[in-house]
């Protein structure tokens, strides 16, 4: 859309030189000859007082300036502007959505604004303003073959608390271009231990359900530590349209989860095609993206990473990292079967390894691990009338090695998920969907293990293990949402599992409602009851089965340049919660509160404020209770960012909370049956210690330049900026008569490059 008017402003000059025209037309009217002299003057006049406007306007120096904008008016980077007549003269949008264009050769021309997803906007050199253009390009449906059968949006995607767009991932200097670690920047995130394991709102990772187009995916990290102590994960920000984030009660249209539902749905169609590459101190990267055929749309990616550079640039932050290496690729193919079906296909696999040195019970020694892992995602999706009929199936297979002392173990994790669903819109107000899912998990372990849990030591006897665990979970579902007048939204589901092998019965439920306020303001209010099976460890051989009660109230003020959120929130978990070695609750008591606040003041500065309050109590089966490690009374998540369109993008990022409650040690008991070997002695007030308190701040320094066809970007990072000792755990020696902190990660460089060149296709 044209936020402007469709013809250039009278001046003067213009008014006065049209009535002269208009009173020599009429001097000619008698002599046909003349008139039609006089119409190949006026038309070359009117062209020389056109150019003539232009050479006063703010458009001089034979340059044409704008901005780009969405219909939420955010800038958009990288659109592509160009004359249709003169190609050759192009640019693109830089960080800002501004551009600079040189005047066409062949005036008159058109100008072409081109967005991938957004309507190609196409304006007459005639239509064009005197003064810089504002310019907002709407979505729409990308097409194939003139019919696009797209992936539907999930049903309650309206009673998400976050959305997020790539855009937003890129921009985030929390992120780092992430789109798990974009959630942990989130003041629902309350993961401390500076990975991307999504926990939200007190409960454990466990507990959250990462989704990947209707399948979900576990363990969706990758373990390499790039960042030192830092994980990345498994997917790539450059294949997603968008995500989603319920920090609670999430959508019983997902099952298996308790705490929330983080959902990912990569794109279906490209417009434009893309080759992409990147290189950086620990990673080089290559991306395709582009159509195969008129019905067929593809996109393919490959990493590799390594650590010799990484680890020698940053060798005195890293003391116990010793190298680390991955291999990882993924492909999808998204195609139209005709007017009313289409499919798509993800597909990622890994193979990835690490060497540290670690510390444990007073044993100190090198340890290395690795996985391979595939899975795989298939969608078919078929629409008749106002219903739609959808089918997901997932597989998955992981292999995982794992090397310390006494401990030498051999792990596989495979795993199958099937969905079938069918969605009716009734009138223009109410959606239902039902559907039955099926999912089967194994795990396995084999290897060696120390007979005492704390004697880890090669010296110390151990035995062989080789335990294999299954679990099959069929459950079926209801879930519905309307609309009640023009300002609330209602929605509710049911969940039923079918119990096999001795499984107990349960039904999960929920409702939703959201009122909206004037101004851009919303209400929403949850509660509901969940289920779902905890993952088999090497701790906990089996899938036990874990309940929670939940209530969040969450309000929302969207401005044009202010958004407010804030939340309270109240969990019952129930369940075998295996904290350590030493601490088992099966009962959790979850209060917190949460608000924040992001502030884009122009199209330059950006600012964020977040702060969570979380109180976590636990309860074992004795009746005794303690504090959860994760009480916070504050945690703080600071982000401010300018950009420069000319120069450069810099980011500061802060993050601090109190330090992490644990068990103290009390002492330590020699046996002598077993020579060099001490038990420890821990108290038995449960996480009545506290570790200093926690901070990082992290600069973050990227220049954007856009050139014909394609752009250049120069990114560089400065992570825990001050060197801040931020204590992770305690480290023992043999006998626990000494100890000393090992700390999260201390300062680390980090910079690359990324390159694109793309073409309209």
């Amino acid at each position: 859309m044209l936020k402007l008017p469709l013809f250039l402003p009278a001046s003067p000059y213009f008014v006065s030189r049209k009535s002269s025209l208009v009173s020599r037309k009429s001097k000619f009217q008698t002599s046909q000859i003349q008139h039609s002299r006089f119409k190949g003057l006026l038309k070359n006049t009117q062209l020389l007082l056109l150019l003539l406007c232009l050479q006063i306007s703010p458009l001089t120096a034979q340059v044409l300036k704008g901005k780009i904008l969405d219909e939420r008016q955010n800038p958009l980077v990288a659109a592509s502007v160009y004359w249709a007549q003169s190609q050759e003269l192009n640019t693109a949008s830089d960080l800002d959505g501004q551009f600079e264009l040189p005047l066409s050769k062949r005036l008159p021309d058109t100008l072409v604004v081109h967005y991938f997803s957004y309507v190609e906007l196409r304006l007459p050199f005639s239509t064009l303003p005197a003064g810089p253009l504002i310019l907002e390009l709407k979505s729409q449906p990308l097409s194939l073959d003139e019919v696009l059968i797209r992936s539907a949006a999930p049903i309650l995607s309206d009673f998400a608390a976050i959305q997020l767009e790539p855009l937003q991932i890129w921009r985030n200097p929390v992120a780092a271009g992430d789109p798990l670690r974009a959630v942990n920047a989130l003041p629902s995130s309350t993961n401390t231990q500076e990975n991307a394991n999504p926990a939200l709102r007190g409960s454990d990772p466990d507990a959250t359900r990462t989704i990947l187009n209707g399948v979900p995916i576990y363990q969706a990290v990758r373990n390499s530590q790039l960042n030192g102590l830092g994980n990345f994960s498994v997917f790539n920000t450059a294949m997603l349209k968008n995500l989603t984030i319920y920090p609670g009660n999430p959508p019983l249209n997902y099952g298996n989860s308790a705490a929330g539902v983080i959902e990912l749905e990569t794109f279906d169609s490209a417009s434009v095609s893309a080759l992409e590459l990147g290189l950086s101190l620990a990673n080089v990267g290559l991306l395709a993206k582009g159509k195969l055929g008129s019905k067929t749309h593809a996109a393919a990616y490959m990493n590799g990473q390594f650590s010799d550079a990484f680890i020698g640039l940053n060798r005195s932050s890293l003391p116990f990292l010793k190298g680390f290496g991955a291999l990882d690729g993924g492909l999808q193919v998204f195609r139209s079967l005709g007017k009313n079906w289409s499919m798509k296909l993800f597909a990622y696999a890994i193979d990835e390894h690490f060497s540290v040195t670690a510390n444990s019970f007073g044993y100190e020694g090198p340890s290395e691990g690795g996985r391979q892992r595939y899975f795989q995602v298939f969608n078919l999706q078929g629409t008749w009338g106002k219903g739609t009929l959808r089918f997901d199936q997932g597989s998955n297979f992981s292999r995982n090695q794992f090397q310390f002392g006494l401990i030498d173990v051999n792990g596989r994790e495979p795993s199958q998920y099937n969905a079938l669903s069918w969605r009716q819109y009734v009138g223009k107000k109410w959606t239902l969907q039902a559907g039955f899912t099926q999912e089967w998990r194994r795990y396995q372990s084999e290897g060696t293990v120390p007979e005492i849990f704390f004697a880890l030591a090669p010296r110390f006897p151990s035995f062989n293990v080789d335990t294999t665990v299954d679990n099959q979970n069929l459950e079926g579902y209801l879930v519905w949402k309307g609309l009640i007048g023009k300002y609330l939204s209602i929605a509710g589901g049911l969940r039923k599992n079918v119990p096999i092998s001795g499984q107990s019965e349960y039904l999960s439920s929920q409702l939703n409602l959201r009122y909206a306020l004037p101004q851009g303001q919303s209400v929403l209010a949850s509660l509901g009851r969940y289920h779902y099976y905890a993952p088999a460890t090497y701790f906990q051989m089996d899938f036990p089965l874990r309940r929670a009660d939940q209530f969040s109230l969450d309000y929302q003020m969207q401005r044009e340049k202010l958004l407010l959120t804030a939340a309270v929130y109240w969990k019952q978990e129930q369940g075998s919660q295996n904290n350590n070695l030493f601490i088992s609750s099966n009962q959790r008591q979850i209060w917190g509160a949460e608000a924040s606040a992001e502030w884009t003041p122009d199209g330059r500065w950006y600012v964020n404020l977040a702060n969570t309050f979380l109180r976590v109590k636990e309860k074992d089966e004795s009746g005794k209770t303690w504090l959860g490690d994760n009480t916070l009374n504050w945690f703080v998540k600071c982000a401010l960012r300018y950009e420069h369109p000319k120069i450069a993008s810099l980011a500061l990022n802060w993050i601090g909370r109190p330090g992490e409650r644990y068990t103290p040690l009390e002492g330590a008991v020699y046996i002598p049956e077993l020579e060099g070997l001490w038990k420890p002695i821990f108290s038995n007030d449960f996480n009545s210690a506290v570790y200093p308190a926690y901070h990082n701040v992290s600069l973050s320094l990227s220049r954007y330049t856009p050139f014909r066809g394609g752009s250049l970007v120069v990114f560089a990072n400065v992570n825990n900026l001050f060197n801040f000792r931020n204590p992770r755990n305690w480290l023992f020696s043999a006998d626990y008569q000494q100890q000393a902190y090992q700390y999260f990660q201390l300062r680390t460089v980090y910079f690359g490059v990324q390159w694109q060149m793309r073409a309209a296709d």
